[in-house]
């Protein structure tokens, strides 16, 4: 099985993870493209991963500061998905209308993802974190 076949047959499993919310498993998608494709040389490759790591971990890390509302969620992913559709569909194209095409898909879900950040930055306050909560125990210091 070729590469490009490889990553067309995870496409599917990474809707999935979509759908369940589990952004911090499909950030792990852009990375295992990153590293693949770096391995073969496929600098579109790294480029792809890259974003598509970012832009998951951008969402997982505005859902855990300030909890997305589920509408933007949705506006964010409207631009993630016809991405993936062209993945899934195009992907090692040497065509340069796909290139163009691929390209100005990559553009749209980083500035959905990028706006988002930037509202929510401006305009929400951020969920309160319980720090004693997340800290692990400690065990008593033999000077106390």
């Amino acid at each position: 099985m070729d590469f490009g076949n490889i990553v067309k047959s995870k496409i599917p499993m990474l809707r999935s993870l979509i759908a369940e919310l589990n952004f911090h498993a499909c950030m792990n998608f852009g990375s295992d493209l990153l590293r693949h494709s770096e391995f073969i040389k496929y600098k579109e490759g790294v480029f792809i991963g890259e974003i598509i790591e970012n832009l998951f971990g951008n969402i997982q890390s505005l859902n855990d500061v300030f909890g997305l509302k589920q509408e933007d969620i949705t506006d964010m992913l409207n631009e993630i998905y016809p991405l993936l559709d062209f993945l899934e569909k195009n992907l090692l194209q040497e065509d340069k209308d796909k290139k163009i095409e691929l390209y100005n898909l990559l553009i749209n879900a980083r500035y959905a993802v990028t706006e988002k950040q930037i509202t929510y930055f401006r305009e929400q306050k951020p969920n309160k974190i319980n720090r004693q909560n997340t800290l692990p125990p400690t065990s008593p210091s033999k000077f106390s």
